[in-house]
């Protein structure tokens, strides 16, 4: 008996549904970034955000040291 998916579940050797499925991930996310982004600047304004920014790369770089801990651990 083979294990894990069935043959067809992640095939992506044709190089358009390959190219679709990039896409489709792609137009997702910026979607719901945009979707948030309206919703944070209608319902909080710019100011809020003037005074509850964070620096997207330091939790960014803690994200990726984490995972790191967290590979050589395990």
């Amino acid at each position: 008996m083979e294990q894990g998916c069935g043959r067809g579940f992640a095939n992506f050797t044709a190089p358009s549904l390959l190219t679709a499925s990039v896409a489709v991930h792609t137009l997702g996310y910026l979607l719901t970034t945009a979707v948030v982004a309206i919703l944070v600047y209608e319902k909080l304004g710019v100011g809020m955000l003037r005074r509850a920014w964070f620096n997207i790369d330091l939790v960014w770089m803690l994200a990726l040291m984490v995972t790191g801990v967290f590979i050589l651990l395990f």
